[in-house]
């Protein structure tokens, strides 16, 4: 990721390393997708616009109330697995 010092980049790596031998050792499959791909699906009705997972989310879960920008996009990146999976 642009603008990231070494130390959280390595950071990342072992997160996402460590999930994946999770998801490995549990045999649970997964994909990798990229967010344009999801955002195209999952946002295509609206001007993809900061705001836009947060207007998309609270239509598909009106129950769940106000989210945040990463709560919304994980809603969403669930759901299109969900969809696609």
């Amino acid at each position: 990721m642009p603008k990231q010092g070494v130390a959280s980049s390595f950071s990342f790596g072992r997160g996402f390393g460590m999930w994946e031998g999770i998801l490995a050792a549990l045999g649970i499959p997964y994909s990798l997708v990229a967010p344009q791909t999801w955002k195209k699906v999952m946002l295509c009705d609206t001007d993809k616009s900061k705001g836009a997972a947060k207007l998309v989310a609270s239509r598909l879960w009106p129950a769940l109330g106000k989210l945040t920008d990463g709560e919304a996009e994980s809603l969403l990146m669930a759901e299109y697995g969900r969809r696609h999976g």
